[in-house]
């Protein structure tokens, strides 16, 4: 009889329908079912270990169903896996639709556990979850609402990447800890919204997420359209800060702003110019990538790191380094 699964065994098997799993398997590696697209249910025996992403892309499934002579993993009544004492979340099958509340028992959901879950419309994370892990709710297109609880202390990287349908987000007061590119790809997203008891974070009118102290700000909401005036004060902004922000238009960068971190405006197409404070001491390249509509980065003339050129060109101060050509330049440049 079979003793394991083995990474990506069962690897884009798209006429696959079913998979019952003996009670001789003790390993379902990580990817082994991965895009089995057909795949509608899977039963697993009692020895089996499964690795994260074991059904990832699996977008038909619609249960996983775990023995439960199973001394590690168990499921619920919806099909999804979990740890034995259901305190960590694990996988909800792809095939999911509708709205799903999380297990009281629940204190962790873990890295990709509800990833390309594209029926999944609404979500409620009870008080006793600490951690939202990495790329938890990545991909769920038709995610429109989540209702995260006082509790939940961290929120992963990517954890909400590219939730297309989300609108708005509240982000209780017990939040210590935002990951990077946390709503990135949310197209729809007007709003991050933060109550006013949470020590760390904070929002402006905007809907846009600061630190508490509003000395960094982290992410823009990606439906902002037209101008937005950053605050004073601001010191930092932070990686991908306004990345896939495309009804924006322009921005002004205050003279308190010191950095400009990597890929901060990536894909802002329709911005059209923007004017660097003498402020600014550090841009990490490339900050303005994908700004098609860019046509020039203007350097205030007293800031002692940074220059530009007449044809809006971003230089070091004494022009030895080409650092950005914005993207908007057409025709024939002479450096």
């Amino acid at each position: 009889a079979a003793s394991d699964v083995y990474k990506r065994q069962f690897y884009n098997c798209t006429g696959l329908t079913g998979a019952i799993i003996p009670d001789s398997v003790t390993l379902i590696a990580s990817c082994a079912f991965y895009k089995c697209t057909a795949l509608t249910n899977v039963s697993i025996g009692s020895k089996a270990y499964i690795q994260s992403l074991a059904f990832s892309r699996c977008d038909n499934l619609s249960g996983i169903w775990v023995s439960p002579d199973n001394l590690i993993f168990s499921s619920d009544e919806n099909g999804v896996l979990f740890n034995k004492d259901k305190t960590s979340l694990v996988c909800c099958p792809g095939g999911i639709s509708g709205a799903y509340e999380i297990p009281d028992s629940v204190t962790s959901i873990e890295y990709y556990a509800f990833s390309d879950c594209a029926g999944l419309t609404s979500v409620t994370v009870p008080e006793n979850v600490t951690s939202i892990g990495t790329d938890a709710f990545r991909n769920c297109t038709g995610l429109t609402d989540i209702a995260i609880s006082n509790g939940v202390t961290e929120i992963k990287s990517s954890a909400f990447k590219d939730c297309t349908s989300l609108t708005s987000i509240t982000i209780p007061s017990s939040v210590t800890s935002i990951g990077d590119g946390v709503f990135g790809g949310c197209a729809k997203l007007s709003g991050i919204w933060v109550n006013p008891n949470n020590s760390a974070y904070s929002n402006d009118a905007s809907g846009v997420l600061f630190n508490k102290a509003k000395t960094a700000l982290i992410c823009c909401p990606q439906n902002i359209s037209g101008a937005y005036e950053i605050p004073t004060g601001v010191t930092n902004i932070r990686i991908g800060a306004f990345a896939d922000c495309i009804g924006l238009t322009s921005v002004v960068i205050p003279n308190s702003v010191t950095s400009i971190d990597f890929s901060a405006f990536y894909n802002c197409t329709a911005l059209t110019s923007i004017t660097i404070p003498n402020s600014v001491k550090k841009i990490e390249c490339p900050a303005f990538r994908g700004c098609a509509g860019l046509t020039g980065i203007w350097v205030d003339s007293d800031n002692p790191t940074y220059s530009s050129n007449e044809n809006g060109v971003l230089f070091n101060k004494e022009k030895t380094e080409l650092i950005c050509c914005p993207g908007g330049f057409s025709g024939t440049y002479e450096i």
